[in-house]
């Protein structure tokens, strides 16, 4: 092997080593994983002429998540001017990182899944999903908003 091709082959592995540990997780303290900050916020957007629709099937999988005894608490927000009026905001706060495990098993059993699939999705033109680890020391979204108006800001 050719000095040079030793050079080439050290840097290689080395990058490739560089590489592998930059994928690594960073352990987390048992503080950060006992933390209930984690919030969970889906966006739907019925398809149109289907609002009613989906409103009576999303009422109806509410009630089928209440019977399963869904541990999370949801609160459903819509906006009331601006763009994406159409969209319905469903957001639940605040779990921990192994809350999130506890609940993808709760989502299973109960199959909670299934049941939107079968009688929800068909009216929704788009949806997103959106996880937040949240400064609770600096961020505050009140336990119980009485409030008939919400702002809400976003920075890019």
């Amino acid at each position: 092997m050719t000095k040079n091709l030793k050079v080439i082959l050290f840097y290689f592995v080395l990058l490739t080593l560089f590489l592998l540990l930059s994928w690594v997780s960073v352990p987390v303290s048992a503080a950060e994983k006992s933390m209930k900050n984690i919030s969970n916020v889906w966006i739907f957007v019925p398809k149109l002429g289907q609002t009613a629709k989906f409103e009576q099937a999303f009422i109806a999988h509410v009630a089928y998540r209440k019977l399963m005894k869904d541990p999370r608490s949801w609160s459903v927000y819509q906006a009331d001017m601006g763009t994406n009026m159409d969209a319905y905001i469903v957001r639940s706060c605040c779990d921990t990182w192994s809350d999130l495990d506890d609940y993808r098993q709760w989502n299973s059993q109960a199959k909670a899944s299934e049941d939107w699939r079968e009688n929800v999705s068909k009216y929704i033109s788009h949806y997103e999903h959106h996880r937040a680890e949240n400064d609770l020391n600096n961020s505050h979204w009140p336990a119980d908003v009485t409030y008939k108006y919400i702002g809400v800001n976003t920075y890019t």
